[in-house]
């Protein structure tokens, strides 16, 4: 595997995490029991989420500095009530209420663990004149109190998913408008949030078929005919499957699905797609997948927080990087069947060790790395290794249910005498959310705090990955010139 050369970069925040504006102001999300109502944008009320848990807290700061976005189908639907005595229930035709209280917690909450905020402001029905225009008064309601408590948002984005917005709020905003909407913000952040970054469109994109309701293209494009973009990040969702909860979808999702090639090779196409876009139209701006998870609507029960969707999780992961991707954020960090963390008790679920391990193991600089033909259900990614000058941090699949595979250490740019780490996870039960950890279970200390997590150091020219395994690898000196 030649990895002696660097391919890209990435932001030092690369992996980020959601919460949902729902769970923020106490709204309709997806059902903590599992259940299966079907339904588009939530099935269950829950309770205003409580930031200040110690546990969230400490196993979030393990993940930073990222990103925290809050965002959501919510977000066209968000009253901002920021006053001392805010309204119980939100005006027509508003659905929620937030309040300078939620506000502060969810700042409190992003500096507590070193995370930069990404907000998604309201461009629904409540925030347009008779013509369809986006008006501006309660984003600047918003952007003056932020400013006013020294909130550090460096990010915000205007509506969540533009192309739903008929079916899912009954308004249809054309790209024109969309693009003239962004414009408006454009002129309001500059105003009283400067330095403030601004991202869109936030559109869907689903398996197979790309965007359902075609908007990207020409929202660039009219973003483009203006002369001056008011765009730094181009944005965009992407799910590979549908849980059984949404009312429409092409792909439901199945543990059939998890391993084969062709629905992980799926997310390049889509971000190729994507990526052109960008070059085509808005070549300064970076490009960011700001929500993304296993399964749409909350997840799939019984598979989207199991060991087996992991795999989808860390070879999105290096596509994403290999792309240019600079910010991937996962949906979500707690609650619903697709997060990281499993309410209420705070439990890691098998894509946070993943998490944990790439952002303690791999830097941001992105290697080319192949894998010969002979090794079809062998998937590897590399980057510069974090803390580790000129080494080479790995990320190995090994998708083959029953057979091991061979990796040479040389293969990798290990020297003689080189000490290679390994951190390689298993399951007992692949549909179980329990992880192995070089044959050791991982869980929380009584106390809450997170194992040791100790690599395996490698004997011999040959590194073995066990069928079905997610394997790490730091290889020092193996890459010199790229990652020096």
């Amino acid at each position: 595997m030649d990895t002696d050369r660097a391919a890209g970069a990435v932001a030092e925040e690369f992996l980020s995490v959601s919460v949902d504006v729902a769970q923020v102001v106490g709204g309709k999300f997806w059902d903590p029991s599992g259940g299966l109502e079907i339904v588009a944008g939530g099935s269950a009320e829950v309770e205003p989420y409580d930031f200040t848990r110690p546990q969230l807290v400490a196993l979030t700061r393990a993940l930073e500095p990222g990103y925290l976005r809050i965002g959501g189908t919510a977000a066209d639907e968000i009253y901002y009530d920021l006053g001392e005595t805010p309204a119980e229930v939100a005006p027509e035709p508003f659905s929620y209420v937030l309040t300078a209280a939620q506000w502060d917690a969810v700042d409190a909450f992003a500096r507590e663990v070193d995370s930069r905020l990404l907000f998604t402001l309201n461009a629904g029905p409540g925030t347009r004149d008779e013509a369809g225009a986006w008006t501006d008064g309660q984003a600047r309601a918003l952007l003056t109190h932020s400013a006013g408590r020294g909130t550090d948002v460096a990010v915000w984005s205007l509506g969540n998913e533009p192309g739903y917005f008929g079916v899912v709020h009954g308004l249809d905003v054309p790209p024109a408008q969309w693009a003239a909407d962004h414009a408006t913000l454009r002129t309001a952040v500059d105003e009283l949030t400067p330095g403030a970054r601004l991202a869109g469109p936030a559109s869907a994109y689903w398996p197979a078929v790309g965007e359902v309701v075609p908007f990207t293209p020409a929202f660039l494009e009219q973003l483009a005919a203006g002369g001056d973009p008011p765009l730094d990040i181009v944005t965009w969702h992407y799910y590979p499957q549908q849980s059984r909860r949404c009312p429409a979808g092409n792909r439901r999702a199945s543990p059939v699905l998890a391993l084969l090639p062709e629905f992980l090779d799926e997310f390049d196409v889509h971000a190729g797609t994507v990526g052109q876009l960008r070059d085509e139209h808005l070549p300064d701006a970076e490009v960011w997948l700001d929500e993304t998870g296993n399964a749409q609507c909350g997840g799939e029960p019984d598979l989207s927080d199991r060991f087996l969707a992991g795999f989808w999780w860390l070879d999105q992961l290096g596509q994403a990087a290999r792309s240019g991707q600079q910010v991937v954020a996962r949906q979500n960090l707690s609650g619903a069947d697709y997060a990281l963390l499993h309410e209420p008790e705070l439990r890691p679920n098998p894509d946070y060790w993943t998490t944990l391990l790439w952002r303690r193991l791999l830097g941001p600089t992105v290697l080319a790395v192949t894998v010969p033909d002979s090794a079809p259900t062998l998937r590897a990614y590399a980057h510069c290794a974090r803390d580790e000058p000129g080494g080479v941090a790995y990320v190995l699949l090994n998708l083959d249910e029953e057979a091991e595979a061979q990796v040479g250490t040389a293969a990798l740019g290990a020297s003689d005498g080189t000490t290679v780490q390994a951190w390689t996870l298993t399951a007992p039960d692949p549909l179980g959310r329990d992880v192995v950890l070089n044959g050791q279970p991982l869980a929380l200390g009584a106390d809450g705090s997170l194992p040791p997590l100790e690599p395996a150091t490698v004997e011999g020219p040959v590194l073995t990955l066990p069928p079905l395994s997610q394997s790490f690898v730091v290889v020092p000196g193996a890459a010199p010139g790229a990652c020096g």
